[in-house]
């Protein structure tokens, strides 16, 4: 058998061991890798509203366990505004929407003193919120300059591009003029 024969013989997921190359699927399916075994495998995009098993929705549809259909993954859109979600990725976050207490939402941004929460009330430019390891509530605080102290978990942290190394900040080695 040709060496093109063979390949065109192959099935997503199998290898041909002499050109080591992936098996194509027919034109409407894709592979899909995934853990659920078989995989990689060939699967045909599901359209909104089918059952899902994970990344074989089409289009920008994500699988989603649904409230409405006893918690079964179905195919989805991500969230418009005010749309139940889970976790950010359930959002529509080309929109710049978050998760903010179950539902899809624009952040506001808090100033310097201000609460913060990681999820609907982030800092503003220049400000940023410590990690919740503090009691709440959480307050927006400023970031430390170049050569400052700093804490990446209690704060402050460190102005972008530099990052915070044995409690002071640094700039990158390639970020730093010489």
């Amino acid at each position: 058998m040709s060496r093109l024969r063979r390949l065109f013989a192959l099935r997503c997921g199998d290898i041909d061991p002499d050109l080591r190359r992936w098996g194509p699927c027919q034109s409407l399916e894709r592979c899909l890798y995934d853990d659920n075994p078989p995989s990689p495998r060939c699967v045909l995009p599901q359209p909104e509203g089918a059952t899902c098993i994970g990344g074989d929705c089409a289009g920008a549809l994500f699988c989603n366990r649904s409230i409405s259909d006893a918690g079964a993954p179905i195919c989805v859109k991500p969230g418009a505004a005010s749309a139940i979600c889970s976790s950010s990725a359930d959002c529509l976050t080309e929109a710049g929407l978050r998760c903010a207490s179950g539902v899809c939402a624009e952040p506001t941004f808090g100033s310097l003193g201000e609460r913060c929460d990681f999820a609907g009330r982030l800092c503003e430019r220049g400000t940023s919120c410590p990690y919740p390891v503090l009691p709440p509530p959480l307050m927006c605080q400023t970031n430390a300059t170049d050569g400052s102290g700093c804490h990446d978990v209690l704060g402050p942290r460190c102005s972008f591009p530099a990052n915070c190394l044995d409690g002071i900040c640094q700039l990158p080695r390639d970020a730093a003029c010489r």
